[in-house]
């Protein structure tokens, strides 16, 4: 969501808390996804099961790649366009 905010400028250059209700949903989901996960009534409902340390470990790099994958494309197309 942050990346999207802007098609050609990068995230850090917008300020990625400058939009406090981006910051607020951002944290909301968040905070709905931990409810699912870890409240037994909530797994029951949605099918799913408490996530170990690990886990949590193991995907911790796909968290930030297709933000690192927007800001690649980002930096291509302010040289592109400069370049043009």
């Amino acid at each position: 969501a942050y990346t999207a905010r802007s098609q050609y400028y990068s995230v850090f250059s917008l300020g990625p808390f400058s939009n406090k209700w981006m910051v607020y949903a951002t944290l909301g989901s968040f905070v709905v996804m931990l409810l699912v996960v870890y409240l037994p009534p909530l797994q029951a409902v949605f099918g799913t099961v408490a996530l170990t340390s690990s886990d949590w470990l193991a995907m911790l790099p796909l968290f930030f790649l297709d933000s690192i994958a927007a800001e690649l494309f980002k930096i291509h197309l302010r040289q592109r366009k400069a370049a043009a």
